[in-house]
């Protein structure tokens, strides 16, 4: 943990981070590899951002959820220095009802936000591939009375093309700003490592509660520039001569040995 150079350890204020991962039997094969790849990767990212952030004492909470919910971490949030990612399996239905009102639940000072006085507001990542099987806008209007929930830095990823499937998650983080839809995992994998580091970085040095928002966090990955491209290479300064045409030489069914290459 940071200190303040003379053996004293600053306090620091918790962060924490929630992901809503849908496990639905859609995400098997490639989806749930790539996903349980990606977050690998995420959660070892978050350790490093952790470890140099002298404000941010960053916690992380993982809900998976298909035709039930499951938290990786059910006894609350967990530093991320401390935290080890668990493989995802899917099965059964699009639950996200349900998911959302485990969620309501558990942000709240009775249960994982207990230690949460003068925190920072919470970061949510939602991760689905389709559209839900239960009644997810009941749930939704529910939550929506949850302080923490409406304060937080909301974002999501779509794992679909279905317009509909996208319509969700602008609902639930406020903004079509604030979502990424692709079929392409490989840039799932890089968005969702990249969000979090952003979002973590962002929402640390944020003065005022909720005044972050997640298309703020997209935006800067949707507009990061690709890496300039390399100088050319020089022209070799002795190159080989082209050889000589030989005056006698036809091709067949031509006049001479130039005839076609202007064709």
């Amino acid at each position: 943990m940071p200190g303040t150079g003379e053996g004293e350890v600053i306090s620091r204020k918790d962060l924490p981070i929630f992901y809503v991962l849908d496990t639905s039997g859609s995400m098997s094969g490639e989806k749930i590899g790539m996903l349980n790849r990606a977050m690998d990767e995420t959660v070892e990212a978050l350790k490093e951002v952790a470890a140099k952030n002298a404000d941010a004492r960053l916690r992380i909470a993982v809900l998976s959820f298909d035709s039930d919910f499951k938290w990786l971490n059910p006894h609350g949030l967990e530093d991320a220095e401390d935290f080890i990612w668990q493989e995802l399996k899917p099965s059964g239905m699009t639950y996200l009802g349900k998911a959302l009102d485990e969620l309501d639940g558990k942000l709240s000072k009775n249960a994982f936000m207990q230690n949460a006085t003068g925190s920072f507001m919470p970061i949510i990542i939602f991760m689905t591939d389709g559209y839900p099987n239960d009644d997810w806008e009941a749930a939704f209007e529910r939550i929506q009375n949850n302080r923490w929930f409406t304060k937080a830095l909301k974002l999501g990823f779509v794992l679909s093309e279905e317009a509909t499937d996208r319509a969700v998650l602008d609902k639930l983080t406020g903004s079509s700003e604030a979502v990424i839809q692709t079929l392409n995992l490989e840039e799932f994998k890089k968005d969702i490592v990249l969000a979090s580091v952003s979002a973590s970085l962002i929402q640390s040095r944020s003065r005022v509660d909720g005044d972050t928002k997640g298309e703020n966090v997209i935006g800067d990955i949707k507009n990061k520039p690709a890496p300039a491209p390399g100088p050319d290479p020089a022209p070799d300064p002795n190159p080989d001569p082209a050889p000589a045409p030989d005056p006698d030489k036809k091709k067949e069914g031509s006049g001479g040995w130039d005839a076609g290459i202007f064709d």
